[in-house]
């Protein structure tokens, strides 16, 4: 058996071309990192970054469609620990399709 994603075995690719396509959604996300919704949504692009891990404005027009996909744009300044349960998970749906 061969795992694959997309077309391409993964024996054959780097970690952070996996990262790059594979997201994980857990069932909870800890409210007690300082984060706000826009800076958990960015750490979707996290594998895209370059060597000095900075996010280009590429990435800030990506994670603002992803959360407006998810109708969360407005929660964007907002901290976790400020949000519903179900508000975080449009986040975190919004931090995999970034």
């Amino acid at each position: 058996m061969t795992v694959r994603v997309g077309e391409r075995p993964v024996v054959f690719m780097t970690p952070r071309e996996i990262a790059c396509q594979i997201a994980v959604v857990p069932q909870d996300t800890p409210v007690d990192v300082p984060f706000t919704a826009a800076e958990m949504a960015m750490l979707g692009r996290y594998a895209r970054w370059g060597a000095w891990g900075q996010e280009t404005a590429e990435d800030k027009a990506v994670v603002k469609n992803a959360l407006e996909r998810m109708g969360a744009v407005e929660l964007a300044n907002r901290f976790l620990a400020q949000l519903s349960g179900g508000e975080r998970q449009w986040v975190i749906l919004g931090r995999a399709l970034a």
